[in-house]
């Protein structure tokens, strides 16, 4: 059976630079523990998707648009602050970036129905925590610690549902699985 660590790290952990460098450093005293890290979304981000979401039901392209700007200036800002030039701090902006316009089609999906679904909802509020794991993995690799991005989209699925059965459970279970060990077994860690 192969043992790993989870490190959760909450909202007030992403707060800055300074904050998200403390949880570089504690990551790193855990690099042997073969850790999977979980990332929380930076104070504010999620309430800001959701008003970018409630702004879109109305088809208030300047506000969107306003809200999506302030939302990446405040991870630029961030990556700014932690990482020196570099191909890794290039391949990260760009990442953003594709998050951007992936932010930018689900609003423009919003605005065509004029509602907010809970399935769409919570599609936009994930990008939140992809922002924060997406950098953290960054951190770790610009560190040289061998490291992976490891999609939650990819292995919990909510289905129409928020609420789990026991069988979506079981389903969530073994796709984790099936996604972590092999990261885990490479010693690498999964963010």
């Amino acid at each position: 059976s192969t043992h790993m660590i989870v490190m959760k790290f909450g909202r007030s952990s992403f707060k800055d630079s300074k904050t998200i460098s403390n949880i570089f450093e504690i990551i790193k005293t855990r690099i042997h523990k073969k850790p999977v890290i979980v990332c929380s979304a930076i104070p504010g981000i999620t309430d800001m998707l959701f008003m970018l979401g409630t702004e879109s039901v109305f088809g208030n392209k300047v506000k969107v648009k306003l809200i999506l700007d302030s939302i990446i200036e405040k991870h630029l800002r961030i990556i700014d602050a932690l990482f020196k030039e570099s191909e890794v701090k290039i391949n990260l902006i760009q990442k953003i970036n594709e998050y951007s316009e992936e932010i930018k089609k689900i609003s423009r999906g919003i605005s065509l129905i004029s509602e907010m679904s809970d399935k769409s909802s919570a599609k936009l509020l994930s990008y939140g925590e992809l922002f924060t794991a997406i950098i953290i993995t960054s951190l770790l690799q610009q560190d040289y610690v061998q490291s992976e991005f490891l999609d939650a989209r990819e292995f919990i699925k909510t289905g129409d549902r928020l609420n789990y059965g026991e069988n979506e459970i079981e389903q969530i279970k073994s796709k984790t699985k099936s996604i972590l060990e092999p990261v885990n077994k490479t010693g690498k860690v999964g963010v």
